[in-house]
């Protein structure tokens, strides 16, 4: 399994539909990252919320993980509640690498 940390999707695949990337990630057994640091944010929204299409279609077909980039502020280690909200209301909980909300 390979992982993209903190990549800005929704810039990087522009003009890609989303199930096109999704299937493509599948194919490559890729999981992505939701990174809740500052420093992946455009025009102060993170990378993951701009990407949302993107990430649904990654729903049940592309694992993905939840980062916060200790090495820039360990404050941002305990401030993951935007990030796993996302991934609820996206019903992206079951494809969590790491995370006990798959059991809920």
């Amino acid at each position: 399994m390979r992982g993209l940390a903190h990549m800005d999707i929704e810039r990087i695949y522009f003009g890609r539909e989303p199930d096109e990337v999704a299937s493509r990630f599948r194919d490559f057994d890729m999981f992505v990252e939701m990174n809740a640091a500052l420093p992946y944010r455009r025009y102060g929204v993170p990378f993951y919320e701009l990407a949302s299409k993107y990430y649904e279609a990654f729903r049940g077909r592309v694992r993905v993980s939840i980062g916060a980039d200790a090495h820039h502020s360990l404050e941002a280690v305990v401030r993951l509640e935007r990030p796993y909200r996302f991934a609820r209301s996206a019903g992206l909980t079951d494809d969590l690498l790491f995370s006990d909300m798959r059991q809920e």
